[in-house]
């Protein structure tokens, strides 16, 4: 019913600690814990308890939920569960999707304690065992040596590791922006994208390579770029709104035709790899009001169309 760790060397709570179901009093105060996080440690046995519980259901299977945890960031030890499917992040305080990792950096016995000890038994009635690793104090990563592309090596604490990702759900948080350099990681696995009620203004352009995605939402966030009109539109106009700019930076040219542009595409005039290169810009059928102040920037520009726009 007690499990005292005070003033101990246990840097990493193991998440079978979550079969004790008779522990009603679980003390870790003063000790170098890593994982769970000190916003999980401060609210007590049973919260601790629940955290290790959702960690061990997602060994076991393939869902990870962690929503009502008041997390501030991104735990750094679920990306060491690449096989997980589903990830719940809810109703949290999370201002971005970087996992944080500790100041005394992660080693192997630290992963070892969450994915369980380097090797698993399967054997018919024969429960799962630990294996030390077999070098223990050898520090995990920094990168994972899996193929991104734009991304020769993807470095270990990121949410790109999540390679099996299908749904990524982190709606009521506090997030600013969105991880961009992970999508491309999740281009053949995301299917359900949810990112309602937070404060994100511009959507990553990194998002167009998410080839699989079937649902996404993003209501009660203050989006202004891209300057579409999603409830109208939908994903699959902004996919095609980031692809044909993607192509714009190779071929000069780019056509964003009928897709409810509400103001000039500020990309256009603010980096300079669309500015200097692109000699043809068709944006008629849309509804931008005013160009661009920073046009002049468009040096390489031979072609502009804005028929049937709301310009005055």
């Amino acid at each position: 019913r007690k499990l005292w760790l005070s003033l101990t060397d246990i840097t990493m709570l193991p998440p079978e600690l979550s079969y004790c179901s008779n522990l009603t009093d679980l003390k870790v105060d003063g000790t170098p814990l890593k994982s769970p996080p000190k916003e999980v440690t401060q609210l007590g046995t049973v919260r601790i308890l629940s955290y290790l519980t959702a960690l061990q259901l997602a060994k076991e299977g393939d869902t990870l939920d962690l929503s009502y945890f008041s997390l501030t960031t991104v735990p750094f030890e679920i990306t060491y569960l690449s096989h997980v499917t589903s990830l719940n992040l809810d109703h949290n305080r999370l201002k971005n999707l970087w996992p944080l990792v500790p100041k005394e950096v992660p080693t192997e016995r630290d992963k070892a304690v969450i994915v369980g000890g380097g090797e698993w038994a399967h054997e018919p009635e024969q429960t799962q065992w630990w294996v030390e690793p077999d070098e223990p104090f050898k520090a995990v990563g920094p990168m994972d040596g899996l193929h991104t592309p734009h991304i020769p090596e993807y470095p270990v604490h990121k949410l790109g590791n999540m390679v099996n990702l299908i749904t990524l759900t982190v709606r009521n948080n506090r997030i600013i922006e969105l991880p961009g350099p992970c999508f491309s990681r999740f281009q053949t696995s995301l299917r359900e994208l949810k990112i309602d009620d937070n404060r994100i203004a511009t959507l990553p352009m990194d998002m167009h390579t998410l080839d699989m995605l079937e649902s996404f939402s993003m209501k009660g966030n203050p989006v202004t770029h891209p300057p579409i009109d999603y409830e109208t539109e939908g994903f699959p106009t902004l996919r095609n709104y980031w692809k044909r700019i993607d192509a714009a930076f190779s071929t000069g040219i780019c056509e964003l035709v009928h897709l409810s542009l509400k103001v000039f595409p500020r990309e256009f005039a603010e980096d300079e790899r669309l500015s200097h290169k692109v000699t043809y810009l068709d944006l008629s059928g849309n509804n931008i009001t005013h160009v661009h102040p920073g046009m002049d920037t468009m040096t390489a520009l031979e072609v502009l169309r804005l028929n049937e726009n709301k310009i005055k």
